[in-house]
């Protein structure tokens, strides 16, 4: 025993002090598994997409999740639906939102849900931007909702900043502004774009055994599930408003809004359309739905003047534009989002109004 003792020392130092070759062989040894790691078959290469998915709440941050989607969506679904938590759903389960009533009522998975919890027209810019190269070439539904134009939204500066949404811009750009902010974006993205590491990247992400976050989220279910989708799965976990807005007593909202002049919210919003311009997609903006129901009179009345400056700077160059019509009250669940049957009837109405676009039926032959 002692002479075992004895010897251990002088192991270890053996083990630590690796000669030249030993430390050539271990590093050849460990780029031998990063090569061969995104090659093991954990997930499907091209999995299907589940009709209603949406990205889980708790992952809102987590933009390799939304590219991973968009990616996939982009390539399985005939239109993409982008838009902050009124796309996504915030006030109904995943089986009852925008998307799903769409593909409901067209009979078809037709329509995938981009939305993404609390993306503000300048964090949605830069999600697109940096997050989702996959949307292009396509047709996009991408929904602007005023609540964000409203005075007592914006900051002491003047606009919203990029709060809670860490590391939404890369951090080559991310602390500047003007034209150096942009150089800087473009000249990270052409980086990124002519890297030799970007598509070992990109597989590595896709085959990332990324299940331990969820399992403790779903201690009683198989991690395999995790395992064997590109994507987290699907759920409505996060607790939602399913009543409606006037089910207890509420004082009517009184309420300014920004001018489409001052906005930065609106020039952010003008900003995506440039972008999904530039990368070939064919777009509808859908202006709202926003309940009037919970406005007083003169705040409802500066609204209407202001969906109409909108309709009109949108009109002038030529966007395609749809406003839905005032849901009925019970529809609502706050200012902003509908229930699930108020998902419906605008679906009914975007189809019905809009049926050339949403099918497909306005692309030359």
């Amino acid at each position: 025993m002692e002479s075992m003792q004895a010897t251990r020392p002088d192991q270890e130092r053996l083990a630590l002090n690796l000669s030249l070759r030993d430390w050539l062989v271990v590093a050849l040894l460990v780029l031998v598994l990063l090569a061969a790691a995104p090659s093991i078959p954990f997930r499907p290469r091209a999995p299907r997409v589940e009709r209603d998915y949406r990205i889980p709440f708790a992952l809102s941050s987590r933009y390799d999740v939304y590219r991973r989607y968009t990616t996939l969506a982009a390539d399985q679904f005939a239109t993409l639906l982008v838009g902050d938590s009124v796309v996504w759903g915030q006030c109904s389960l995943k089986t009852d939102t925008l998307a799903h009533h769409l593909n409901e009522l067209t009979k078809q998975p037709r329509f995938a849900n981009c939305g993404l919890d609390g993306m503000h027209p300048i964090a949605l810019a830069d999600l697109l931007e940096f997050h989702a190269p996959a949307i292009a070439r396509t047709r996009v539904l991408v929904q602007f909702d005023p609540l964000w134009m409203m005075e007592e939204l914006r900051a002491e500066k003047g606009h919203v900043t990029l709060y809670n949404r860490p590391d939404l811009v890369p951090r080559l750009a991310a602390h500047f502004t003007g034209p150096f902010r942009e150089t800087a974006s473009l000249s990270w993205s052409h980086l990124m774009r002519n890297s030799p590491l970007k598509d070992w990247g990109e597989r590595l992400a896709d085959t990332r055994v990324d299940f331990l976050a969820w399992s403790l989220d779903h201690p009683y279910e198989s991690p395999l599930r995790a395992i064997s989708s590109t994507l987290p799965p699907s759920e409505d976990l996060h607790r939602q408003r399913l009543v409606r807005w006037d089910e207890h007593p509420t004082l009517p909202m009184d309420s300014s809004w920004s001018s489409p002049d001052e906005s930065e919210q609106w020039k952010a919003f003008r900003r995506i359309l440039s972008l999904l311009e530039r990368r070939g997609n064919r777009v509808l903006v859908v202006l709202g739905p926003m309940n009037e129901h919970m406005m007083d009179i003169p705040t409802r009345t500066a609204y209407g003047k202001l969906k109409a400056a909108l309709l009109a700077d949108l009109a002038k160059d030529g966007v395609r534009v749809f406003a839905p019509s005032l849901l009925d009250s019970a529809h609502y669940a706050d200012i902003c989002h509908p229930l699930g049957p108020g998902y419906d009837s605008l679906a009914r109405e975007l189809l019905l109004k809009e049926s050339a676009w949403m099918l497909g039926l306005d692309e030359t032959r």
